[in-house]
């Protein structure tokens, strides 16, 4: 299954109190390159996102960007007791109990009155919040660009399986017809000769002679095979899970220099004419092996 280095990702989590929301972008390049775009308060959480990615992907350049927002427009309150000046209004109120002999029994209501035991703080997730709401947005993005990359690799695939198709057709057709360009140049030169002789007797062994020495020159069969070979390799590429743009790329280079090597070997202008094509589909292939992972 190809995968194409062109991706988009986002993801989002969120408490009562922020929301965090990751975005992922990434395009071919050569190697694997990841900068991030994280606010200051996140910054800690940078070296986690880059482990992540380079666990998930081999290449390609991914940008990173993080928001964090508040999702309340006003800040939630929490209550706060102090336990301790608590314990020494009961403790003093009990000795006032006793020393003026003062009736009733000290309730929670009376203890309510005392406002300076509560303490109103704003409320704040702890930092363990803030990394779990971390790490579920950016695996949520990670999922998404990763399903990304392979959704355009299933498009990109579909493409290039048919050129390669193609080329291996246009390969098969020369290797069918080599015999014939053999049998081509052993009529032209028997016509060139007749033209040129004058009614003199020509040696037919050095006629021979000369289509074998053609022959062996002109002789494409192990550029043919090795094209082939290269172009079904190329194919089986399809079906492995780990990336294989390089390994493309290879076999491109190498099926590009059978072809150029068939084209300068053989005068055959169906082989020159095929050539040409087959090198513009090569390039068109190419193109997109940029954009494998």
């Amino acid at each position: 299954m190809l995968k194409s280095m062109t991706g988009f990702g986002q993801g989002e989590a969120s408490s009562n109190l922020h929301k965090i929301r990751i975005e992922i972008r990434s395009v071919n390049h050569r190697y694997l390159e990841i900068s991030a775009k994280l606010p200051g308060i996140l910054k800690s959480f940078e070296r986690k996102a880059f482990e992540e990615l380079k666990k998930n992907f081999s290449r390609g350049k991914f940008e990173l960007f993080l928001n964090l927002d508040s999702n309340t427009s006003q800040p939630i309150k929490e209550i706060e007791l102090d336990l301790r000046l608590a314990e020494n209004y009961i403790k003093v109120l009990k000795e006032l109990k006793d020393i003026y002999s003062l009736s009733g029994e000290i309730t929670v209501s009376d203890v309510a009155k005392l406002r300076d035991i509560f303490i109103l703080k704003e409320s704040q997730d702890d930092e363990s919040c803030i990394d779990r709401l971390f790490e579920s947005a950016l695996s949520q993005a990670i999922s998404a660009i990763r399903e990304s990359r392979i959704s355009e690799g299933i498009i990109i695939e579909k493409d290039m399986r048919k050129r390669v198709l193609d080329i291996l057709k246009s390969v098969q057709q020369i290797d069918e017809k080599k015999e014939s360009f053999l049998l081509a140049y052993k009529d032209k030169l028997q016509e060139r000769i007749k033209k040129i002789s004058s009614g003199i007797e020509i040696d037919p062994a050095k006629i021979e002679e000369q289509i074998v020495l053609f022959a062996e020159k002109s002789d494409i069969t192990e550029e043919v095979l090795r094209a082939k070979t290269h172009l079904e390799n190329f194919l089986k590429l399809f079906k492995e899970c780990e990336p294989v743009g390089r390994k493309m790329d290879f076999y491109i280079q190498e099926i590009n220099r059978e072809i150029n090597t068939m084209s300068s070997k053989s005068s055959s202008v169906i082989v020159s004419e095929t050539a040409v094509i087959v090198k513009a589909e090569l390039e068109k292939i190419r193109e997109q092996v940029q954009n494998v992972e």
